[in-house]
């Protein structure tokens, strides 16, 4: 992972939608280069099958996928669901 976000933080107000709503929008994590870069990986995915994922390869994708398991490990992400889940 080369293009790491520039740390984050989580305002008071996301932290509280979290905790009512189960979820917060939007949290920018990626740079550009970084989204691009995983989105290759699922188009090259799809280039080569003729179709998206589907069925089974949809659960646990990070497992099959080394772009998936570096996008559900990726820092920022990490950081944004631990301020969110923080106590």
């Amino acid at each position: 992972i080369t293009d790491i976000v520039e740390a984050m933080h989580l305002t008071d107000r996301q932290v509280a939608d979290f905790r009512r709503d189960g979820c917060v929008f939007p949290i920018r994590v990626l740079s550009p280069s970084e989204a691009a870069g995983y989105r290759a990986g699922l188009e090259a995915y799809e280039s080569a099958t003729g179709a998206p994922i589907h069925g089974n390869l949809r659960h646990k994708t990070h497992l099959l996928f080394t772009w998936a398991d570096e996008l559900v490990h990726h820092p920022a992400i990490l950081d944004a669901v631990a301020q969110a889940t923080a106590h």
